[in-house]
C-alpha cells in the first residue's frame, strides 16, 4: 500500500510541476506572438519615423526607426545576429512552433498521469477497505 500513496503522491506532484511548465509555455507563445505582430508592425513602419521601445518593466523610450529591413534576433546562449525581417519571422515562427509542439507533449504526459493517477483510487480505496477489515 506504501508503494501505491508514495506514487500517488509523486503523480500529484509531477501534474502540478507540468501545469506550472505549461502555463510558462502559454506565456513564452503570448510574447512570440507579440514578437510576431511588432516585426510585422516595424516592417511596414516607414525609416524615420519615432516609435515608443519597451526597456522592460513598463518603461519606454523614443526611438527613431533607421533600418525597417532588419532586425536583431535573440540566436540562443545569449548570441544575437542581425537578420533580415523575413528571417526573423522564421526565427520566431520556428520558436512559436516549438513551444506548441512542447506544449502538446506536457499535455499529453499529463493526460497520462491524471489517468495514471485515476487508476490508482480504487486500488488505494480497496486497500483501505481491506486494511480496516
Amino acid at each position: 500500500m506504501q508503494e501505491k500513496v508514495q506514487r500517488y503522491q509523486e503523480l500529484q506532484q509531477q501534474i502540478e510541476a507540468m501545469q506550472e511548465y505549461q502555463e510558462e509555455i502559454e506565456q513564452t507563445i503570448e510574447e512570440l506572438e507579440e514578437t510576431e505582430a511588432s516585426l510585422k508592425e516595424l516592417k511596414d513602419t516607414e525609416e524615420g519615423k519615432e516609435i515608443l521601445v519597451s526597456v522592460g518593466s513598463g518603461a519606454f523610450a523614443v526611438a527613431e526607426i533607421k533600418d525597417t529591413e532588419h532586425a536583431i534576433v535573440d540566436l540562443g546562449a545569449d548570441t544575437f545576429a542581425k537578420k533580415e525581417m523575413s528571417d526573423a519571422q522564421d526565427i520566431i515562427d520556428d520558436r512559436k512552433a516549438e513551444m506548441e509542439e512542447a506544449k502538446e507533449e506536457i499535455q499529453q504526459n499529463m493526460q497520462d498521469d491524471q489517468e495514471e493517477l485515476q487508476s490508482l483510487v480504487p486500488e488505494l480505496q480497496q486497500l483501505q477497505q481491506e486494511q480496516g477489515l
